[in-house]
């Protein structure tokens, strides 16, 4: 398992990114099966800038071969999906998160919430599997693609 804190800055979602990042290069897997897992910490992440305005603690652990990902912020409020309109640039996060985790989901205490998800992240998968994992999060890009609203 691995941790950072990081401050509610626009600039902590990259570090977020390149937190996951090198934490699934330590742990061997290959680096574009990693990409969907960079994507939706990023998106935890700007929530959480966005919304919590508090430190962030984010958490990654590999246990196998599925991904844990989890935000941990000390604002208040539930995540909720957001409805956007077509041309918005906001209030997609969660809607991502839920087409391409294998699972997610929120933690509320009353000091603290987590949003988290889980994916499959083989450290070694065969050149088939590789493929058949890179299939599936294609299939549910374009699903979550073909879903949004056409200008």
């Amino acid at each position: 398992m691995a941790a950072i804190t990081l401050p509610p800055q626009p600039a902590s979602v990259l570090a977020a990114r390149q937190f996951v990042r090198e934490f699934l290069a330590e742990e061997g897997v290959d680096a574009v099966l990693a990409l969907p897992a960079v994507l939706l910490t990023s998106e935890l992440v700007t929530n959480g800038v966005i919304h919590a305005h508090t430190d962030l603690n984010v958490r990654a652990n590999l246990a196998h071969d599925s991904l844990r990902v989890e935000v941990v912020d000390h604002g208040g409020g539930r995540p909720a999906r957001g409805h956007a309109a077509h041309d918005a640039e906001r209030s997609r996060g969660l809607t991502v998160v839920s087409e391409l985790a294998t699972r997610w989901g929120v933690v509320m205490e009353p000091e603290w919430k987590s949003v988290w998800f889980e994916l499959r992240c083989p450290r070694s998968p065969s050149r088939r599997e590789r493929r058949l994992l890179l299939d599936t999060v294609a299939s549910h890009a374009r699903h979550f693609i073909r879903r949004l609203p056409r200008p």
